[in-house]
């Protein structure tokens, strides 16, 4: 199944949209006082920001090796890590 040029660019666009909006929503959460519950309710919210910060960089060397029309080089150090049997 071929990628298209549109989709590489279009998952590195959302994959830099989603890492950089993340980051100024923790980093506003983490600046603002904050107290009782509403320290709690933030926790949350930059740990969501976290992890779907880490889903975000995940993509972007997919879509760099979609743009050279190369199987990506991480493939094979994230597969280790899981068994298929």
């Amino acid at each position: 199944m071929e990628i298209g040029i549109s989709d590489t660019v279009f998952l590195m666009v959302v994959s830099s949209a989603g890492v950089t909006l993340n980051a100024l929503v923790a980093a506003s959460l983490l600046t603002m006082p904050q107290t009782g519950h509403s320290r709690a309710a933030a926790s949350f919210v930059i740990h969501a920001c976290l992890l779907d910060s880490v889903k975000c960089v995940y993509c972007i060397p997919f879509a760099l090796s979609s743009l050279q029309h190369l199987e990506p080089s991480v493939c094979d150090a994230l597969s280790r890590f899981v068994q298929y049997r």
